[in-house]
């Protein structure tokens, strides 16, 4: 039975009237009752979940796509499938943005996240490449963590500089571009200009106070429900801990690239950011919390107009003109063309 939420977040006052309204009309009643997990080693009532899942997207992201108009490229790099997303406002400078899509490891694909990627390549200009890992419990730890890391090894191969080079993750994915920056950190490779983690599930373990205090409010995640399944279907539980599977257990003190944690102060991971965010800093690295009020997990784009997704998407502009020192943005990129 799904729980009954005890404290309404279009209440708060704190919050704009469309985060409030998208909250009545679709988080409220709609978004947890669906997420009700397969066994973990069922594959095909998976593969059916995610099945049903995209086609949920699609609607929505061919309507972004009509009003973005940009160049979408199904290409791989290393063998590992991909779309290379070339936004309208695109010029080639040489920097690239690699992009995990989240899903709880078992969920989603590079299409239908582009109501994740869309937005934000038309509001920095850059070109986007969309990696669509394989997913869980098909393919299991490390194997996806190794498919980032060999987009990046043949991106760099084919001449873009590992600096020029930014990683960007939801949720899952934000583990992902971890793990995989900690792996190439790990072979030798000098440092990725910078990462983007937009409310990552830094933890796979039900550890951490927002597991607890935001469990019945939470509008999208459960781990009763969802992704205690997602986890076992991922890893095995002598790997949860494993710091590429849980980044809050890794040492970060060998050098990490500037990182962005975006999160909100209704996402049930919450506190893995918060984890994570302090496991960076006390090992002396670059790393920003920005955090933000009563919205919930994947804000930043669920919906694409919601404004303090805008706001999140203008700060990750400004972190990459910080690192590349240049301007990430058109003068009508906030705009609908």
């Amino acid at each position: 039975m799904c729980r009954v939420l005890t404290a309404n977040v279009a209440s708060a006052a704190s919050i704009s009237d469309e985060a409030k309204d998208f909250y009545e009309t679709t988080l409220r009643s709609a978004v947890r009752k669906q997420w009700r997990a397969p066994s973990p080693s069922d594959l095909r009532d998976w593969r059916e979940f995610n099945r049903n899942s995209i086609g949920k997207a699609l609607p929505i992201n061919k309507t972004l796509t009509d009003r973005y108009r940009p160049t979408l490229i199904d290409a791989e790099f290393g063998g590992v499938p991909v779309i290379d997303i070339r936004p309208s406002t695109w010029s080639d400078d040489g920097k690239v943005l690699i992009y995990v899509h989240g899903g709880a490891y078992v969920d989603g694909s590079a299409a239908s996240s582009l109501n994740c990627t869309l937005p934000l390549a038309h509001e920095t200009g850059l070109r986007i490449i969309a990696v669509d890992y394989s997913l869980a419990p098909l393919a299991r730890f490390p194997r996806s963590i190794e498919q980032v890391a060999t987009v990046v090894r043949d991106l760099h191969n084919a001449g873009f500089v590992l600096g020029d080079m930014a990683l960007c993750g939801d949720s899952a994915g934000g583990a992902l571009v971890t793990a995989a920056a900690l792996k190439l950190r790990a072979e030798g490779l000098e440092l990725l200009g910078g990462i983007i983690l937009r409310s990552p599930w830094a933890d796979i373990t039900e550890t951490g106070d927002t597991y607890m205090t935001l469990k019945d409010v939470e509008p999208l995640l459960s781990y009763a429900t969802f992704l205690s399944a997602a986890a076992y279907a991922y890893a095995d539980p002598s790997d949860f801990t494993h710091p590429y599977v849980s980044p809050v257990y890794a040492d970060f003190a060998g050098g990490f690239p500037p990182t962005l944690i975006q999160i909100g102060t209704r996402d049930l991971f919450l506190s893995n950011a918060v984890r994570l965010y302090q496991r960076m800093a006390l090992a002396g690295q670059q790393a920003s919390l920005d955090v933000y009020e009563g919205m919930w997990h994947g804000f930043h784009s669920l919906p694409a107009d919601l404004p303090e997704g805008q706001v999140a998407r203008a700060k990750a502009r400004k972190f990459l003109e910080a690192l590349w020192g240049r301007p990430y943005v058109s003068p009508s990129a906030c705009q609908s063309p």
